[in-house]
């Protein structure tokens, strides 16, 4: 089977390991030749009086310098950690996978898969043994204390109803009979009651709650509610059950060596991808039940998921179905985009691999650590 997106993923696992070269590269040429960019001091105070002191400015510059050039030090030292450790995850990822014969894609940091998912938005997806999903536990108790506010307000309108309401006919059509006034009164004092009893605690109704929490809210806003940072939480009172797009059958063949040998995948994919069946309002009243009920005591084929396997600080991407919409265009974008971010090695095609390293550095330099 050829991957619509083979290369692509094969060109980030060379850019991101260059991109480190350069980095090492970088901070080395830092730490040998230290800039200084605060103001070394040429005076110092002696019994109150400012003296200026040369040798005492040029050993302070001198421990400026040794201090800036051991934070490079220091960060070498790390980065060379860290990527031992990913040089880790990596081959005991890889020897997993082809020992099963699923041979992965490629192989990239967590911290470059996790800048690229962040930047557009893709979603990433564990599974649980039935199938569902771990999302984050909506706060609907500030919706109810909302809904309980409003009903009292109605209800204290309601009550004024039956003390005006008598007063107010009497002024416009005359006086009224004992008995009409009797019923009326009656009346309106009998629905101040049933509104009181039925009305408040419509205030922890899960489906009205439900209703008022998905209010104004846009499919995008709703996955972020529920999966903060773009990502099953890993312990979540929540479990929902969503559906992808059916993968092909070269791609479920993989999944089923996985899930056949026991290995856990993920599933990353874009917003339009996600469908929640059932319907996520119905999935959010049945988790919101048991909530309220506590608190009202206390008173599609348009899309292309990226099946990867996951292991410390590495990423092994097993397949890709496509091509289609919104991570075609991201990987794309990521490789295609001009940066001067990273120098494309000496003989190489400008338009075919040096413009192939775009975004990607972006999205790792502006998220911080890429393992």
């Amino acid at each position: 089977m050829i991957h619509p997106h083979a290369e692509t993923f094969k060109e980030i696992e060379r850019t991101v390991e260059e991109r480190v070269a350069v980095r090492i590269a970088t901070l080395k040429e830092r730490a040998a030749n230290p800039t200084i960019d605060e103001e070394i001091p040429q005076t110092r105070i002696i019994n109150g009086l400012e003296i200026r002191d040369i040798d005492h400015a040029a050993r302070e510059e001198q421990k400026t310098r040794q201090r800036i050039s051991n934070e490079h030090l220091y960060q070498i030292a790390k980065l060379r950690a860290d990527i031992d450790q990913y040089e880790r995850d990596a081959r005991a990822l890889r020897d997993k996978l082809t020992k099963i014969g699923v041979e992965p894609l490629a192989l990239i940091p967590r911290g470059a898969w996790d800048a690229i998912r962040k930047q557009y938005d893709l979603f990433e997806f564990g599974f649980n043994e039935n199938g569902s999903v771990n999302a984050a536990m909506p706060d609907f108790i500030p919706i109810t204390e909302r809904l309980f506010t409003l009903n009292i307000v109605y209800v204290c309108l309601a009550l004024g109803v039956v003390f005006v309401a008598p007063v107010s006919i009497d002024s416009f059509f005359g006086p009224m009979s004992g008995w009409v006034q009797v019923m009326l009164g009656t009346t309106l004092a009998f629905a101040a009651v049933i509104f009181l009893f039925k009305g408040l605690p419509s205030s922890y109704n899960p489906r009205r709650v439900v209703r008022a929490y998905l209010r104004g809210k846009s499919h995008l806003d709703l996955l972020r509610d529920l999966f903060p940072g773009n990502r099953t939480p890993a312990d979540a009172v929540a479990k929902l059950t969503i559906n992808l797009p059916t993968p092909p059958q070269q791609v479920a063949e993989k999944i089923v060596l996985l899930d056949k040998n026991g290995v856990d995948f993920f599933v990353t994919a874009e917003p339009d991808a996600v469908e929640f069946v059932p319907k996520i309002d119905v999935q959010l009243r049945e988790i919101a039940q048991p909530v309220l009920r506590r608190e009202m005591v206390r008173f599609s084929d348009l899309f292309d998921p990226i099946v990867h396997v996951n292991q410390g600080d590495a990423i092994a991407i097993v397949a890709q179905y496509g091509p289609f919409l919104l991570e075609a265009a991201a990987i794309e974008r990521i490789l295609t985009e001009e940066t001067t971010l990273l120098t494309p090695s000496q003989g190489e095609d400008d338009d075919h691999r040096g413009t192939l390293r775009a975004q990607i550095n972006q999205a790792i330099d502006s998220s911080g650590p890429m393992f």
